[in-house]
């Protein structure tokens, strides 16, 4: 899995949005004031939305798209984490998403099941007590991704951009702008020249 973005972190005592600093540089100062506008333990898990924008040549699917929270609560004696598999499907009707998407790429949305969407709300029960017995935690949300690829990957940079969307936002707006996929693969895999062999051909229709 390749971790496009986690860098939405969240006080539950004082529901303050914070960007972290590494990995998060392209996130812009516009989605910077609505993620301070945005606390995850308040947010509808069933209005909650996940875009994500690829070259046309990187398909992604149900499965390929992985959120996940975290929670850590004030005393350290509490810790949770909880992994999601939203459903994805093309991503067609938002004006905001369409604004970045260039030639040869695609956007794609996801949302949450509803088993999932349970589960979410289930957890952010949960954080809601520990802040009201320990006075408060730190998480973080974070939105993975992998692909499979209808092609042998071409030389150069492979942009992927990671998008959300709440009842407070509207519409979509980016969390990071075509973060390079090839330099971010090798930067984890201690710069091996090769870091993408694990991306899947896509399967024959």
């Amino acid at each position: 899995m390749y971790s496009v973005m986690r860098c939405f972190v969240f006080s539950v005592l004082a529901m303050v949005a914070l960007v972290l600093i590494q990995g998060c540089t392209t996130t812009s100062p516009a989605s910077l004031i609505k993620l301070a506008r945005i606390s995850p333990m308040e947010a509808d898990p069933s209005q909650i939305r996940f875009g994500v924008i690829t070259p046309e040549y990187l398909q992604v699917a149900t499965g390929d798209v992985i959120v996940s929270l975290d929670y850590v609560s004030k005393n350290g004696r509490w810790k949770v984490a909880q992994q999601f598999l939203p459903i994805v499907q093309p991503q067609a009707g938002s004006k905001a998403m369409a604004a970045y998407v260039k030639m040869a790429e695609q956007a794609w949305s996801a949302r949450l099941s509803d088993e999932d969407a349970r589960r979410f709300e289930q957890m952010q029960n949960k954080i809601r007590q520990d802040r009201e017995t320990n006075g408060g935690g730190k998480g973080s949300l974070g939105i993975g991704i992998t692909a499979c690829s209808t092609r042998p990957l071409p030389e150069g940079a492979i942009p992927v951009s990671t998008f959300l969307k709440t009842v407070e936002t509207s519409d979509y707006f980016p969390l990071q702008q075509r973060v390079d996929l090839r330099r971010t693969l090798q930067k984890a895999s201690g710069g091996s020249a090769a870091p993408l062999d694990h991306l899947r051909r896509c399967s024959a229709a």
